[in-house]
């Protein structure tokens, strides 16, 4: 049986009197891809915030890897295999894409700082490497603004894992992509978990996306989990159905 890598107990963040998060409990196996789907205004970003130290809950735990990290800072995170892709593509636009590699690589060696080290050949050839299991080898000399929206946010989560994760938080990752970079993003996320053994947890409004590439399906809807299952499940789920075509 797999073991449990993520888990949120009872997880609370109200912002005034918007219950965003409203008392979630979920949990994510090692291995899975788990999609959170929900309208606007559903709680799925601020879930997601709340688990990578973006946000503290008001109340609630959030345990990963079966230690207690509610309360943790992002690179705290890191260090100990969470990465996070956002939905606004979060790169350094004049280093080109092998030096935002260089940048990640470095940054689990204790840098601090966007540098330029092409001395080292070591984390060249990690850098380098990645860049191949994304497909962006060939356009490691240029910047992210040089990039198709598709590739930029491939960068995104090429750069995530280079931070040497054993989970992956994405968010929105195929929002305004055409039909052909919607399908390269679905290879990539089967990937993560198929060949490169990253565990996924992504939010994401495209239900044809979400269908093919789920274990499971979370439905939130006003900061509470509405539903939870396969996807054939949720599929047919008639709350669920409510709550999509009212």
């Amino acid at each position: 049986m797999r073991k449990e890598m993520l888990r949120t107990e009872d997880v609370k963040k109200h912002f005034g009197s918007v219950r965003a998060v409203d008392g979630v409990s979920i949990g994510v196996k090692e291995g899975e891809i788990v999609s959170l789907v929900g309208p606007n205004g559903a709680g799925k970003t601020t879930l997601l915030n709340l688990i990578s130290g973006l946000l503290k809950p008001d109340s609630g735990r959030v345990y990963f890897m079966g230690e207690d990290v509610t309360g943790m800072r992002p690179s705290q995170l890191v260090r100990k295999g969470m990465a996070r892709c956002f939905q606004i593509s979060n790169v350094f636009e004049d280093l080109t894409v092998l030096e935002n590699l260089l940048a990640a690589v470095h940054s689990i060696e204790g840098w601090i700082s966007p540098v330029r080290r092409y001395d080292d050949d070591e984390a060249v050839e990690r850098a380098m490497a990645v860049l191949k299991e994304f497909n962006l080898h060939e356009k490691a000399h240029l910047t992210p603004k040089e990039l198709s929206h598709g590739d930029r946010k491939l960068l995104d989560v090429a750069i995530a894992y280079a931070l040497n994760p054993k989970m992956i938080l994405l968010d929105e990752p195929t929002a305004a992509m055409s039909v052909g970079e919607k399908r390269t993003t679905v290879r990539v996320i089967k990937k993560l978990r198929d060949q490169l053994g990253v565990t996924v947890l992504l939010v994401e409004h495209d239900l044809d996306v979400v269908y093919e590439v789920s274990d499971r399906i979370i439905v939130m809807h006003q900061g509470t989990v509405l539903a939870e299952g396969r996807p054939e499940e949720v599929r047919e789920d008639p709350k669920v159905k409510e709550v999509y075509l009212g």
